[in-house]
């Protein structure tokens, strides 16, 4: 066997530094976008899944539980000193993915409120994106994205409800929202305070405060509230949604989501089939208008919701 000479051979591989924390986030990150793409073509196997969830995903879900949890001593108090929470592990990554944000749903608890609600949700959000003229770009924009919330809270011992929502739809907020007491948006890459599904938990906040309510978890403050959106939610809203649970334990969150692709799929014109009657076409007539209607959207420009909160996104892992 040939031996390379003295001067041609490597010497030996000395230890490896520390990475740096920002090494960490992108490793972080790549690990997210594969993952969201070997799912995406049902190539996700058993042992790139472990892999990941080691790497990544326990050590998330180790922090959103913790925000989650009411007995935790964020939860008795008010930070004023701060607009956004801070956390190192957080905020190496700007999603879970799609495939790890599901099962997130299901680990917290915040899953599984009803086929029936899910697909009336959905329905209400290719509507809003239809007829207000809201982009639906091959890419997930975070201006353009729409959250779906219903709910129905009740505030001390009354018998009545404080209020009923069956069905309220929100879009990425125009302007910065101003520094709440609570859900604090997670800063990854840029600032995710405006995302649709961080404007519609803070506006049940202000229908529990409006009916003489405390955001604190041992108020008396009861009910349920489901959240569906367009597009994966980013780690900034997912944390978001924990904080909702932490102060407002007795209050049942449910989010739901698509992705964007998914959700571009059925408004775009070559694939919606539904009337502004709710029915599904049939005839070249109606679906002719529908066409019209899909290329109008297309070609429109902002916003076309109440509220606000979307998200940008490499790709369909979540918005970035």
């Amino acid at each position: 066997e040939d031996v390379l000479p003295p001067h041609r051979r490597h010497p030996p591989e000395e230890g490896r530094p520390p990475q740096t924390e920002k090494e960490i986030a992108n490793d972080v990150v790549f690990g997210v976008v594969a993952v969201e793409l070997l799912s995406k073509f049902d190539r996700l196997d058993e042992e790139v899944g472990r892999a990941f969830e080691r790497a990544v995903y326990e050590t998330v879900m180790q922090r959103l539980r913790h925000y989650a949890d009411p007995d935790a001593p964020e939860a008795r108090k008010v930070l004023t000193n701060t607009w956004r929470l801070q956390d190192n592990v957080l905020e190496r990554q700007f999603s879970l993915s799609s495939w790890y944000c599901d099962r997130a749903a299901k680990h917290l608890d915040m899953f599984d409120w009803g086929e029936r609600r899910k697909e009336a949700a959905q329905l209400a959000i290719r509507r809003t994106i239809t007829q207000h003229g809201v982009p639906y770009t091959d890419d997930p924009v975070s201006s353009n994205l729409i959250a779906w919330q219903a709910h129905e809270i009740w505030v001390g011992d009354s018998d009545k409800p404080a209020e009923q929502v069956r069905t309220r739809p929100f879009g990425y907020a125009m302007s910065k929202p101003e520094p709440d007491e609570w859900l604090l948006p997670v800063f990854v890459e840029h600032d995710r305070s405006s995302h649709a599904e961080r404007m519609a938990m803070l506006a049940v906040g202000e229908s529990v405060k409006a009916a003489g309510g405390k955001l604190h978890p041992d108020s008396k403050v009861r009910g349920v509230s489901a959240i569906y959106a367009a597009h994966t939610p980013c780690i900034s809203c997912l944390t978001c949604f924990c904080q909702f649970k932490q102060r407002l334990p007795n209050v049942r969150l449910y989010f739901y989501f698509d992705t964007w692709e998914n959700t571009r799929r059925w408004v775009d014109y070559s694939g919606v089939k539904e009337s502004r009657r709710g029915h599904y076409l049939d005839d070249d007539e109606d679906l002719d208008a529908l066409k019209e209607r899909g290329a109008a959207a297309k070609a429109g420009s902002g916003a076309g919701a109440d509220g606000g909160g979307g998200e940008d996104s490499a790709g369909d892992a979540g918005e970035a």
